[in-house]
């Protein structure tokens, strides 16, 4: 008898001599498609702590260290390779045990098997002289902002202002992003990556967001592999959200679709982001008191192309 066959044993065994619902029987839905079982008793502190860790979106690996068969043996994890878990009985997660907000995990959607989002983050992606000029550059072409579209102009879906040509810097991340391409590729389940990077410049004031999309869903869009973002602002930074969701995804008739899990990854200041573009994807509402361009979040962000 394997392990996962031994924990669904001391499962059923547990449920015909609780019934008074004092155990919980935690299901782990890890890649791969392997499933672990877990029992424990619902009064037991480590259940609490597991559960606080397996609902953080902090884009932090952490080994889950997870105690199976009574205690008689270990599993041992990395929390990225955690897709889901189901609780027997229902168990709801108090809000303050999850470090940010989220979508509750689920083992499948609608019968279809998750896959989870992968997202490479790099934090000081820009030397610090380097970064000062980004900002004062940005403040000094605020006139030269346009408001942002969508392929379906709907202005009902995004609000925000873009500077599409800004040439004194976009090459420097273009180089930059190309020599990190081997560490991206590494990192994400993406095809072959060619030398074409596309960059614009962002800003978000009080009020913008940018509903669930994803980026290479058109025919002009279609050779776009990979999203990145950089983060940059003042300091001290004043505004608030502008967070980024990156969703789970199924496929429901050949259609990349988004599940109801996801990862939310903080807009900190000279941090860059790089996930697949066909990510369902959303910047939730930002709120800056001041409504100062200066004071707003900018990103420079864009995509790189498969390889032709």
């Amino acid at each position: 008898m394997d392990g996962q066959d031994r924990a669904l044993a001391a499962a059923a065994q547990a449920s015909s001599q609780d019934e008074d619902h004092t155990t919980v029987t935690l299901t782990l839905l890890l890649d791969g498609g392997h499933r672990q079982q877990v029992v424990t008793r619902l009064d037991d502190p480590g259940l609490d702590t597991l559960l606080q860790q397996l609902t953080l979106h902090d884009g932090v690996t952490r080994l889950l260290q997870i105690p199976v068969d009574a205690g008689a043996a270990m599993l041992c994890v990395r929390s990225d390779r955690v897709i889901a878990f189901t609780t027997q009985p229902p168990l709801q997660v108090e809000p303050d045990a999850v470090a940010a907000p989220a979508s509750a995990p689920t083992v499948s959607a609608a019968g279809a098997e998750v896959e989870a989002s992968k997202i490479l983050i790099h934090d000081n992606f820009l030397p610090a002289d380097q970064h000062r000029r980004l900002i004062a550059y940005a403040l000094a072409n605020e006139k030269r902002f346009v408001e942002t579209s969508t392929s379906t102009n709907d202005r009902s879906y995004r609000q925000s202002v873009v500077l599409h040509e800004f040439p004194e810097f976009a090459e420097l991340f273009r180089t930059r992003i190309r020599a990190m391409l081997p560490q991206i590729a590494a990192a994400l389940p993406c095809a072959a990556l060619g030398e074409t990077v596309e960059a614009q410049m962002t800003s978000h004031n009080d009020g913008d967001y940018y509903k669930v999309h994803n980026d290479n869903g058109s025919a002009d869009t279609a050779k776009r592999e990979l999203t990145f973002v950089y983060y940059f602002n003042r300091q001290p930074k004043a505004y608030q959200g502008g967070a980024l969701r990156v969703f789970d995804t199924v496929v429901r008739n050949g259609y990349y679709v988004a599940a109801p899990s996801d990862r939310l990854v903080e807009p900190l200041d000279n941090r860059i982001v790089f996930f697949m573009s066909r990510y369902q994807h959303e910047v939730t509402p930002v709120a800056c008191p001041s409504r100062l361009f200066a004071d707003g979040r900018f990103t420079v962000n864009g995509w790189i192309h498969k390889r032709l």
